[in-house]
């Protein structure tokens, strides 16, 4: 076969790819929180076995934590500030001190680019532990949030993180679902 047949029917295999993969992103892996999805049996003991160790944060403390914390000053959020409105809220799990936080979404790529929470550093599920380590997160003193569509594979991946030695991990109740359902911003590329 000529080459530039292959070049060809090759840039036409990798465009397909890319828009099977945006339809995917743009309706969400999960589409939806726990509530809304018919979890396989497996799946959901796995979720309810490793949930005890990834504390769950409303997503009004997490916007809190995020864009309130004036104290927080190594925060990377602190020029996403913006007027909001204000809630009174007692977080399920007790906030420990923090040197950084770190925002995590394990989405796929292309849901990420798509739709992000502002902040937000992609490392994606599939790639969670390599992707980790370059971050320079410190594992004992940071607070890293992780977050997905729908609360998912944010627990999955916050129990590896634990597994690999991080102190600090919640995840986000809802997802990205949960934050927008509570009127926050999202943004995309």
């Amino acid at each position: 076969m000529p080459e530039s047949v292959l070049r060809r029917a090759l840039a036409v295999v990798a465009t397909v790819a890319l828009l099977v993969s945006l339809s995917l992103a743009s309706r969400g892996v999960n589409v939806g929180t726990e509530e809304q999805l018919d979890v396989p049996a497996r799946f959901a003991v796995l979720l309810e076995k490793y949930r005890p160790f990834v504390p769950v944060l409303h997503p009004s403390v997490v916007h809190s934590l995020l864009y309130s914390s004036s104290d927080n000053a190594s925060s990377p959020f602190g020029s996403l500030r913006r007027p909001h409105k204000e809630f009174l809220v007692s977080p399920p799990s007790p906030i420990p001190p923090h040197r950084k936080l770190w925002l995590l979404d394990v989405r796929e790529i292309g849901e990420f680019t798509i739709e992000r929470i502002p902040g937000a550093v992609w490392t994606g599920r599939g790639n969670l532990e390599w992707n980790i380590e370059r971050k320079g997160i410190d594992a004992e003193r940071d607070l890293i949030i992780v977050y997905c569509g729908g609360g998912f594979r944010a627990v999955l991946a916050g129990y590896n993180l634990v597994q690999m030695g991080y102190a600090q991990v919640r995840s986000i109740e809802g997802g990205i679902h949960g934050w927008k359902a509570e009127g926050f911003y999202t943004e995309s590329y």
